[in-house]
């Protein structure tokens, strides 16, 4: 064996899905983060029931359910920044007491129309940076390539996520009001925000 070859690197080690699930940081944020997808989809079906039914107008509900929507763009585009100067952890410990008081507000169901929109599209802004520092805490968590096994694994289960909020939403707005729905959703923010890491670091 010559020199040269003997020192050619070997192989890297496979990275598997149980190496992430390993640790206990990425098993928080994994649930919290399938949680949060899934109260979003149940809060923005129930919303827009809950317009339809005060207003009885289509465009109006189908505005309070896409009004998050072209302002997350805005966000992604203006905000980004933040996720660069303020620690990951205190991003998405704020960005999810957003969600929660938003959330709450719309569940006392005495909002106007225009400003439960505007609530929704100020959650919209605030989104891509909840979603940057997601990304950061992985990055920290999951060097090399499993930050690429972390990253696909994140946008499956977002997908998975967001079907299962919106049936749950269905199956919650058969029994119960859109109000009732919204403050279960609501109910599901506190424990994504108690459950969140510590947020100094």
């Amino acid at each position: 064996m010559t020199a040269a070859s003997s020192s050619r690197p070997g192989p890297r080690p496979r990275v598997r899905y149980r190496d992430a699930f390993a640790l206990p940081e990425f098993r928080v944020l994994f649930a919290l983060q399938a949680l949060q997808v899934g109260g979003d989809a149940v809060r923005m079906l129930a919303l827009s029931v809950q317009v339809f039914e005060r207003t009885g107008s289509a465009l109006a509900s189908a505005l309070a359910f896409g009004a998050g929507l072209l302002p997350y763009v805005l966000g992604g585009a203006l905000l980004l920044a933040l996720a660069d100067r303020v620690p990951a952890r205190r991003l998405l410990a704020g960005t999810h007491l957003l969600r929660l008081v938003v959330t709450a507000v719309l569940a006392l169901d005495g909002t106007p129309v225009p400003a439960a929109i505007a609530l929704v599209a100020a959650l919209g802004l605030a989104a891509p940076v909840g979603a940057a520092a997601v990304q950061a805490r992985l990055a920290a968590l999951l060097p090399g390539d499993g930050l690429v096994l972390g990253r696909s694994l994140f946008l499956m289960t977002a997908a998975g996520a967001q079907i299962a909020g919106q049936a749950a939403g269905g199956l919650l707005l058969a029994a119960v009001a859109p109000s009732g729905a919204l403050w279960l959703a609501a109910a599901g923010g506190s424990g994504v925000l108690a459950g969140q890491p510590d947020a100094s670091r």
